[in-house]
């Protein structure tokens, strides 16, 4: 993940939503001034409105409702669902499937969902969970979606954190504050006259957790993808919880922390990151770096040595 280092701030927020902690630092406008008190509540309505849309762990929200309908008839979505399914069925086409928010029924049947298993599942029950897994069980078009199977279910956890951070600094460019960073769960965005904000990239190891491999001085979004945080271990093996839709299995790939550099959406970034962690390799990664232009830095392993790999957009923005 990504972690603040240091700057001089005058007003600092935090709080706790979408299952993690959030963080707002900014520098006030003069000409402008706004309560700190009055922006912490707007802050905390506006994420709390997303996790109400978003997130899966809230049994009311919107996404949970749909996970649970049986019919197949048609739903209308809310204009914010709209946005994240726009997303996700756009970033499903081109990372070439390696992005699927469509995944739930194999991310519970992992153990990575709301309902913490810590064991491998049998290759019957991945095959099970395979056929109602996958972009493919849902119609989505004129902001309505319905299920072709009524098992299926979505997970947008990969990138709601990203449109959160987005979504706050939205919040903040609108009441004149031009001059701000935000976090939410190790993905960040940051604006700033000059690049003021220094933001750590964290070592991709939990031996050395907290240490930063990488100080870039950020002005745009960055999210960080990672092996190293939520895994479990069964009969001596490592499962990370990146997911491959083409095995249903957590892939193994070498590959132990991607981060992306966007210059304005920390959910297209964050999307990127998700879907190069679980790609069958470097070499895959490398591909869709290149043909998208990708601002990357992946961290792989290469037997005991972590190396580094580093695009040329990301090299020309991270001078």
């Amino acid at each position: 993940s990504t972690k603040m280092l240091e700057c001089v701030v005058k007003a600092h927020i935090t709080g706790n939503t979408m299952g993690t902690t959030y963080n707002v630092k900014y520098v006030p406008n003069k000409n402008f001034p706004i309560e700190k008190n009055t922006l912490e509540t707007k802050i905390d309505a506006l994420l709390k409105n997303v996790n109400q849309v978003a997130s899966t762990y809230i049994p009311t929200s919107e996404i949970s409702k749909i996970n649970k309908s049986e019919s197949k008839h048609e739903i209308a979505l809310s204009p914010m669902f709209v946005v994240l399914m726009n997303e996700a069925s756009e970033m499903n086409k081109l990372s070439k499937g390696l992005f699927d928010p469509a995944l739930g029924p194999l991310i519970n049947l992992w153990g990575f969902g709301p309902e913490k298993k810590g064991r491998a599942p049998k290759d019957s029950e991945i095959r099970e969970a395979l056929l109602v897994s996958g972009m493919k069980n849902f119609k989505f078009s004129d902001n309505k979606l319905s299920k072709v199977n009524s098992k299926s279910q979505l997970d947008f956890s990969a990138f709601a954190k990203g449109y959160g951070v987005d979504s706050v600094a939205q919040l903040l460019e609108s009441v004149q504050l031009d001059d701000y960073f935000v976090e939410i769960g190790g993905e960040v965005r940051t604006r700033g006259q000059k690049k003021v904000w220094r933001v750590g990239v964290e070592r991709p190891d939990p031996a050395a957790r907290g240490q930063v491999s990488k100080v870039l001085e950020l002005n745009g979004a960055l999210a960080t993808s990672g092996d190293y945080r939520n895994y479990y271990i069964d009969g001596g093996k490592k499962f990370a919880h990146g997911l491959n839709f083409q095995t249903g299995k957590p892939v193994n790939n070498g590959i132990a922390s991607v981060s992306i550099y966007h210059p304005v959406s920390t959910m297209r970034a964050d999307s990127w990151a998700t879907s190069l962690m679980v790609s069958s390799g470097l070499d895959e990664s490398i591909q869709l770096i290149k043909e998208h232009r990708l601002a990357a830095m992946i961290i792989y392993r290469e037997g005991e040595l972590l190396k580094t790999y580093e695009s040329p957009a990301w090299l020309s923005e991270f001078q």
